[in-house]
């Protein structure tokens, strides 16, 4: 099984924080100084956790809230504040495979 294929039967890291099993997953590389790191540096994010990608045209209220923010949509920042770093994600996801 490729890595790959590890991080989607693994499924989203956010999601799975918040206890559920999200398998629709995008690669998400890890960038340290403008440089994009190997493949062996990706975490699993779906969508929305990844491109804030929510598949309703009105969110409903307290999305954010409920599902913290995403990495793309709302920025490093907030998202690491929230999640942890994406090293931080890293080691958790390349423990638990």
């Amino acid at each position: 099984m490729t890595r790959y294929e590890k991080l989607q039967a693994f499924g989203c890291v956010c999601c799975r924080t918040l206890g559920h099993k999200n398998t629709q997953v995008d690669i998400h590389h890890l960038v340290e100084g403008k440089k994009r790191l190997g493949d062996e540096f990706t975490i699993p994010l779906c969508a929305y956790h990844h491109r804030g990608l929510i598949s309703l045209s009105n969110p409903p209220k307290g999305w954010l809230s409920q599902w913290g923010p995403s990495r793309h949509y709302h920025g490093r920042r907030a998202f690491e504040k929230h999640w942890g770093t994406e090293r931080e994600l890293l080691d958790y996801v390349n423990k638990h495979f």
